[in-house]
């Protein structure tokens, strides 16, 4: 479900993820904000954030002067039973989107997501 969300460009990180935490009633430790960055190929590919270091930087400079902003908001689901999301390992994981295209309609839709560590094989998210 969209959310759109203004705020000042000179707003720092920080004051997003609050005005995210009183928007969408979650603790910012159980929300992750992956911004969409843009290719050469005018697909977007999710761009993982140093969340600690990226806090005091303004929302212009994390954003890289795009306006727009697009975001993949990532919500701890309530029935995963643990009060925080568990933590990314930018080293040893990737951000995998799994989507459905409906031929009839022709639209792509979000079917959920996925960490994967990156020396699996692929077999090993999707058993035969």
């Amino acid at each position: 479900m969209p959310i759109n969300l203004r705020i000042r460009k000179s707003a720092t990180y920080q004051e997003l993820t609050e005005l995210i935490a009183s928007t969408t009633r979650y603790n910012v430790d159980q929300f992750r904000i992956w911004p969409m960055a843009g290719r050469t190929n005018n697909t977007l590919r999710p761009k993982a954030l140093d969340w600690e270091t990226d806090l005091a930087k303004t929302v212009t400079d994390v954003a890289d002067n795009m306006n727009p902003w697009i975001c993949f908001l990532e919500l701890l689901p309530p029935d995963l039973g643990i009060p925080t999301l568990p933590p990314f390992q930018q080293d040893r994981q990737v951000l995998l989107f799994f989507k459905y295209y409906d031929p009839a309609t022709r639209q792509i839709h979000y079917a959920g997501h996925h960490y994967a560590l990156i020396k699996r094989p692929l077999a090993d998210l999707v058993p035969i």
